[in-house]
């Protein structure tokens, strides 16, 4: 008698077919009502009369017609709308004041390499964003991921929003902030620290690439499976390597370029390079990040930052491009 608010808030891609006598077999199909004709026996609505039922907050417009004999519905593809985001509020403003001032730290500072313990919970409590120098940042945790994806979200999609606000968390060190917002982006089962999985989250790729570097910069601590640098090898199988073996991501080749200017004196670094060939290798980097941990060498160390800095640098980058194509 009419499809009803819960229904299509159930399935916001359902299509409403008309009613058919038994014996007849219904074959779902979509229906614009827009060139769809009205059936020849229903009459026109008198003047003034209200026009077919609408619904504008769904997206949704449905119309019965009446037929002797049966009753048949006629209804149009439910299309999910998307809100409209606003982007001069001053909430909104502040918010990507705060992501500015954190990339732009990051990129003046680099990102060293470390052995970072984590905590492993939705709220860690020794969280190195409350001492990052951003004021706004200060609360850490929770508080302070919502404020970056308060901001990124003006400009991408939400998975976006925040596996990019990850990224951010990374450059600052908040390795705990950065894993709960990728978890469920990556990871199918619900967790205690990132909550339940997104399973068709569209940045899912970007956010096992993010749980590489979380790891990478977790070390030699033990995690939630082994030590830090165990656990990123095998973020970067799910993350890079296919069935031919080899490592793919769109930013590679512009890293393997760029990494280039940054060897200058040291010797590991020109070994590494000569050991990729011209493709980058993921996995040789966290080997050299982990011996330079190890030996403590300052070039070492001062060449991986800098290879991290600008790895992280353009992987933001490229969540913030394909996010913003995603909703254009």
């Amino acid at each position: 008698k009419g499809l009803s608010c819960a229904s299509a808030l159930s399935y916001s891609a359902m299509i409403a077919v008309p009613v058919r006598p038994q014996g007849f077999a219904t074959i779902p199909r979509r229906v614009n009502l827009a060139s769809h004709p009205p059936h020849p026996q229903q009459k026109s609505a008198a003047p003034g009369a209200p026009a077919a039922s609408s619904f504008p907050f769904l997206g949704l417009a449905a119309a019965a017609i009446a037929v002797p004999g049966r009753r048949t519905q006629r209804a149009a593809e439910i299309v999910d709308v998307e809100p409209v985001k606003p982007m001069d509020t001053p909430q909104v403003k502040a918010a990507l004041e705060v992501v500015e001032a954190a990339l732009s730290q990051a990129l003046r500072n680099g990102v060293p390499v470390r052995n970072q313990v984590m905590e492993y919970k939705a709220d860690p409590m020794r969280s190195p964003l409350a001492n990052c120098g951003i004021p706004a940042l200060a609360p850490a945790g929770k508080k302070a991921a919502e404020l970056l994806i308060q901001g990124l979200v003006a400009k991408v999609d939400q998975d976006s929003a925040e596996v990019a606000a990850a990224v951010l968390c990374l450059m600052l060190g908040g390795l705990d902030e950065a894993h709960n917002l990728i978890t469920p982006h990556s990871w199918s089962a619900p967790t205690t620290f990132g909550g339940l999985p997104k399973l068709r989250s569209t940045a899912s790729r970007e956010a096992k690439y993010c749980h590489v570097i979380v790891h990478r910069m977790e070390g030699e601590n033990l995690g939630e499976f082994g030590s830090g640098f165990n656990n990123s090898n095998y973020w970067l199988g799910q993350a890079f390597y296919h069935s031919r073996g080899m490592s793919e991501h769109p930013i590679f080749p512009h890293l393997r370029r760029d990494v280039e200017d940054f060897v200058g004196d040291c010797h590991d670094a020109r070994c590494l390079l000569r050991t990729m060939g011209p493709k980058w290798e993921p996995k040789l980097f966290n080997n050299l990040c982990e011996d330079a941990l190890l030996t403590e060498d300052p070039e070492l160390l001062e060449f991986c930052k800098k290879v991290q800095t600008r790895e992280l640098q353009l992987l933001f980058e490229h969540i913030m491009t394909a996010g913003e194509e995603s909703q254009s």
